[in-house]
């Protein structure tokens, strides 16, 4: 199956004993069981029943195993994870901006989602009986839904039958400027009023703009939950525009006004 993922895929996830790896789509358990043995706590989720007991019956031997058989999109899945792979199962999700915002939203700060799509562009599975309709992925889409999450793109590669992407979870906006000590997103993340109060006083004193308490929030400056007075940033607008997860991969960086804008407000205001 190399000609899919395989050990380079695996590679790419930088597996150690301390980190916990949640698999969307474990199916029988081809590929967890090459990933297990190298993590603290393995984590499989699958839609089929059947599919499940089988990975069961392969993984049994190993440690640290818990198996989820269900919708990834409906699960409650209350654990975070360092590592969120998928190899081949997205052409069965319908929905796939809110499957890969919810990888996102479940990868700690720093985490790795590590994602195989088959090239095939055919939009029905023939198993000789029945036809399975499928959902194909193309790399520009997937590129778009990774952006579109706050994932920061770091690698995409190709196999014989197969387009991969690795993406980490980087708390940084567009210019640079760090969310992970931004007030506000500190505040949507704990749905702590009192930092909200800190940043509505923070707009109001140095912009004399009066935000009211329930606007105050945000997901990341580069996930489509934005905090609304970014939502017309002239930076973000060029990256996606360009097609760029940051700034500082466009030829031009830094352009003058990036550069005027990082002096005076990049990680100097509103942060803890």
């Amino acid at each position: 199956m190399d000609k899919w993922d395989g050990k380079a895929f695996i590679d790419k996830m930088e597996l150690d004993k301390d980190k916990s790896v949640l698999e969307i789509g474990v199916g029988t358990g081809r590929l967890a069981v090459r990933v297990a043995p190298l993590c603290g706590k393995f984590y499989g989720v699958d839609i089929s029943p059947k599919t499940i007991e089988r990975a069961k019956e392969n993984l049994s031997q190993q440690n640290d195993v818990k198996l989820l058989c269900g919708d990834f999109l409906t699960l409650d899945i209350s654990h975070s994870f360092d590592v969120i792979y998928s190899s081949l199962t997205f052409m069965h999700v319908e929905e796939k901006q809110k499957a890969i915002n919810k990888a996102a939203a479940l990868l700690k700060d720093g985490g790795k989602f590590v994602l195989s799509i088959d090239k095939n562009q055919d939009v029905f599975i023939d198993t000789g009986t029945r036809k399975i309709t499928v959902f194909p992925d193309t790399p520009e889409k997937m590129k778009t839904y990774i952006a579109n999450s706050g994932l920061f793109l770091i690698e995409h590669y190709e196999t014989e039958f197969a387009h991969i992407f690795v993406a980490k979870k980087e708390c940084k906006c567009y210019c640079g400027h760090d969310c992970s000590r931004c007030v506000t997103y500190i505040a949507t993340q704990t749905d702590d009023d009192s930092l909200r109060e800190q940043s509505q006083r923070f707009y109001k004193e140095q912009f004399g703009i009066d935000i009211p308490l329930e606007k105050l929030n945000c997901w990341g400056g580069r996930t489509d939950k934005v905090f609304e007075l970014c939502q017309d940033c002239p930076f973000r607008k060029c990256c996606i525009e360009r097609n760029i997860s940051s700034c500082n991969l466009c030829p031009e960086y830094p352009c003058a006004m990036l550069k005027d804008y990082q002096i005076k407000y990049v990680n100097k205001c509103n942060q803890i």
